[in-house]
């Protein structure tokens, strides 16, 4: 494992597993810049985001991209609009706060992308899954689900998925279950694979939240 520091303000910390130029990979941290974007590449292995302290966002955005897998482990916060971008081969993992209220979190992923603990909450202004599958699954126990506040909405590219669910894998005998509006409004892009079955786990009130018609 390395540290490297990005000396630019706010600063971003690092640690990169399995991404030293010793073992095939490459990091490349940018300069934050008044009117330019931090960029941190790993063609190979897994980019692990960490530190002593919150980290940001650099006013001309953030891109993060991994030949592996991505994991976010201290929360990321920023005020402007930029965006921050998550670009993974492999799988995201989202073990902390991600708060850009007027930003845009950008996310494109391998097989799966999945918020594991109760503190992997998202604040932002607009959210794009790009590619992959972004998963919220809190196995039962709705007070586990991360929080996903998205004041502009949550956009779905062809192809990507968006599941927030209690539990369930699908199944008529184990459904997908529903608890809350975004949970409902992700039915819509479930995987292409197959067929699947939801159910509601609570009633769901989106008067006022700009539903949109699910797709069958």
């Amino acid at each position: 494992t390395s540290d490297f520091v990005d000396s630019g303000d706010p600063a971003l910390v690092s640690a990169v597993e399995d991404a030293q130029a010793d073992a095939g990979g490459n990091y490349a941290p940018g300069t934050v810049q008044t009117d330019g974007m931090t960029t941190i590449t790993a063609t190979t292995g897994d980019v692990v985001l960490s530190g002593t302290s919150t980290l940001g966002v650099g006013s001309g955005g953030t891109s993060v991209t991994a030949g592996d897998d991505i994991s976010i482990n201290e929360a990321i916060t920023w005020t402007s609009n930029a965006t921050l971008a998550l670009v993974a081969t492999d799988d995201i993992t989202i073990n902390a706060q991600i708060m850009g209220t007027n930003g845009t979190l950008d996310i494109t992923s391998g097989p799966t992308t999945t918020e594991t603990t109760t503190n992997g909450d998202i604040a932002v202004n607009r959210m794009r899954v790009l590619g992959g599958s972004f998963i919220q699954n809190s196995n039962g126990d709705l007070a586990s689900l991360p929080d996903l506040n998205v004041a502009n909405g949550i956009e779905v590219s062809d192809g990507a998925v968006f599941l927030r669910i209690l539990g369930g894998n699908g199944s008529a005998e184990n459904p997908f279950i529903v608890g809350d509006f975004l949970g409902l409004q992700g039915v819509g892009s479930k995987p292409s694979e197959g067929s699947y079955t939801f159910v509601l786990g609570n009633d769901i009130d989106g008067d006022g939240q700009g539903f949109a018609p699910i797709a069958s």
